[in-house]
């Protein structure tokens, strides 16, 4: 439903569920005026390319830690493949263009690190000024990113912090924008002042959310959380163990870096009631992408022998769940609401009751 209310939004140059979104629907605005192709498939090709783009990102991220041509390409397979970005690739959503975004971040904060280059950084702040315009989630990052990039030898002066500021907020400013997409169509109320945007960027319409089903929730969803992880990468969740050994040996403060992140992300994604949660999910899984992609290139150099076996059954896996997982990923028989309602009460347990309005 929402991937239609972005190309409703698109078409009538209205306004989508808050937090709005800006960066998206400028983009989705931007593409609506080529001629070519249907609108709805013009748009689903962002979240498509801006997939695979996270995965080519990923190449080099893998690359850029250990010099490893063959692993950082099976790293990022096993990646590309993987269940919740795959999903998010064939229809328009904000989420495959979120762990673009954010796969851009992390590359970037790791050529900080060994470069120390100023224009980085001023990269890395113009980048996660977007990608907030994008999605608000990626602020619990924010503390990972400052533990990538912290040295010593990056000492900036006051005027180097308020230029980095200057790249950084075109972002945020972009939800202004909201302001003139609401006379056209004037979906969820129409935004008719800053106060009106305040609430509409916060989401207030959504705080309910917060805790909403109590300990009993959270017991429930932490309980349903290894299954919703298992489901991601399959069987190649095992290369996280060598991945860990070798974060262990090489960089600590990366690894703390994936640790601090995922915790505040998981933890936020769990006391905030939301059905699409594994959409939220997608940075923890591209972290841990990254950590299976190192855990390959660990084995492949301290048992070089078991290396070269372990890269030939994960070429035939890759190639196995490829074809055996698309079948169901692939949704483009899904055209109208008649088919999607179909979808949906197919895949209901026996016995459900389904309630709408």
């Amino acid at each position: 439903m929402d991937s239609a209310e972005f190309v409703l939004a698109t078409k009538t140059f209205g306004l989508v569920h808050p937090p709005g979104y800006p960066l998206l629907l400028s983009l989705l605005h931007s593409l609506s005026l080529i001629p070519v192709l249907s609108l709805p498939f013009r748009l689903n090709l962002v979240s498509a390319l801006t997939a695979a783009g996270s995965t080519f990102i990923l190449y080099f991220i893998i690359k850029e830690l250990t010099r490893n041509d063959i692993t950082s390409l099976l790293g990022s397979l096993i990646w590309a493949i993987s269940f919740e970005l795959w999903q998010q690739a064939t229809v328009i959503e904000v989420y495959a263009f979120q762990v673009f975004l954010f796969s851009l971040i992390i590359y970037i904060s790791l050529k900080i690190k060994t470069t120390k280059a100023f224009h980085l950084l001023l990269l890395l702040a113009f980048i996660t000024g977007l990608t907030i315009a994008n999605h608000l989630f990626i602020i619990l990052w924010l503390p990972s990113i400052f533990i990538i990039i912290y040295s010593k030898d990056l000492k900036l002066s006051v005027r180097a912090w308020l230029i980095v500021f200057f790249f950084f907020i075109p972002g945020p400013l972009l939800y202004l924008s909201l302001l003139f997409r609401t006379q056209n169509y004037p979906s969820w109320g129409g935004i008719k002042s800053i106060t009106d945007l305040y609430h509409y960027v916060t989401a207030t319409i959504y705080r309910y959310r917060f805790l909403a089903g109590g300990m009993d929730y959270i017991s429930t969803q932490l309980l349903d959380l290894p299954g919703i992880f298992l489901k991601q990468f399959y069987f190649f969740w095992m290369l996280i163990i060598p991945g860990t050994l070798y974060l262990v040996k090489k960089s600590r403060l990366l690894l703390s870096a994936i640790v601090v992140g995922a915790v505040l992300s998981g933890l936020g994604t769990l006391i905030y009631n939301i059905p699409d949660k594994e959409g939220y999910l997608l940075p923890v899984y591209f972290v841990c992408a990254i950590v299976i992609g190192l855990g390959i290139n660990y084995i492949y150099l301290y048992r070089r022998k078991l290396g070269v076996l372990l890269i030939l059954i994960l070429v035939l896996l890759i190639a196995a769940a490829t074809v055996w997982f698309y079948p169901r990923q692939d949704r483009s028989r899904i055209s109208n609401l008649q088919d999607l309602a179909q979808t949906i009460a197919a895949e209901l347990p026996s016995n459900a009751v389904l309630f709408t309005n």
